[in-house]
């Protein structure tokens, strides 16, 4: 009895409804104007900014070689990296480290002349520059203390060496 009795109210209910619909109409649905403008697409991003010569960290003045820290290597001045990077100068002359990438580097030496002070960079945070004055004749070889992938570069000092400009 009581299904019979739902069944009878839900009947009831659909025919009342289908009734009011078909009495009213369609269903009007808006439509946009077609003269209404279309604003524009958004710009594209702007490209990223590319490092101008003129935001590198230049080596200091009377530098006579010059390694060029980036996030993954020391460059020397002709582009040779990590264990291909090389400078040859003369005892005294300076040579230079500057950061021109992201991340921290420390410039320690794995080996020098038997009579040669080591010495190391502490941390160098990007934008920064280190010089070191090598006296003794002989072999430094230099890596970064936080990336095992930079090292074996090497500085010559040679009391023969070509005088740098």
């Amino acid at each position: 009895m009581k299904f019979r009795l739902c069944f009878l109210i839900a009947m009831v209910v659909f025919s009342g409804c289908a009734g009011e619909a078909a009495e009213e109409g369609p269903i009007e649905v808006p439509v946009e104007d077609p003269e209404a403008p279309v604003p524009p697409p958004p710009p594209p991003p702007s490209p990223a900014p590319e490092t101008e010569e003129e935001d590198r960290v230049q080596p200091p003045p009377g530098s006579a070689a010059n390694f060029d820290m980036i996030d993954d290597a020391f460059v020397d001045e002709d582009g040779n990296m990590d264990a291909e990077a090389a400078a040859t100068v003369k005892p005294g002359q300076m040579v230079s480290w500057t950061h021109n990438g992201k991340v921290i580097h420390r410039v320690e030496f794995s080996d020098v002349p038997p009579d040669a002070r080591s010495q190391d960079s502490k941390d160098l945070r990007p934008g920064a520059t280190w010089s070191f004055f090598p006296r003794e004749t002989g072999k430094y070889v230099f890596f970064c203390r936080y990336h095992e992938y930079m090292m074996d570069s090497t500085i010559y000092v040679d009391s023969t060496a070509a005088q740098t400009p």
